[in-house]
């Protein structure tokens, strides 16, 4: 069950980077400004987390897309902790790359009936987030 769950991963991650346009853009940086998008200002250490990645990877890539005018980083008040947010152009490029991955998502899945779709959201729900979720529309 776990090798079909990184295999299916595996090709939405394909299909996305197949639509990245080079320049800078890749999965994680899409995750990157998809999390400060979602919950807005995030330290360093909590993009990290949140993405599975080392720290000095996410300094690295936050260093590019700082110097891009995509993020934002300041010290937090104790000085220890920088914030990353997305600035008004981070929000546009969110936008843009989230489009591409939901395309590659629907590309990824395009053998699938409405019936299977609904039923691989509502265990992939399950999976996710274990909280009972309401199927009611």
């Amino acid at each position: 069950m776990g090798s079909l769950i990184f295999r299916a991963r595996r090709r939405v991650l394909e299909a996305c980077s197949r639509r990245m346009d080079g320049g800078g853009e890749s999965v994680l940086v899409l995750q990157v400004l998809w999390h400060l998008d979602l919950r807005g200002d995030l330290t360093q250490r909590g993009l990290a987390e949140i993405t599975g990645q080392h720290p000095a990877g996410i300094s690295r890539t936050l260093e590019d897309l700082e110097a891009r005018g995509l993020v934002e980083r300041e010290r937090g008040a104790d000085r220890r902790c920088l914030y990353a947010s997305l600035t008004r152009r981070g929000r546009v490029a969110a936008a843009r790359l989230k489009a591409k991955f939901r395309a590659a998502t629907e590309e990824s899945l395009a053998d699938l009936g409405d019936a299977d779709l609904r039923a691989l959201e509502r265990l992939l729900l399950r999976v996710a987030d274990p909280r009972p979720h309401s199927t009611a529309k």
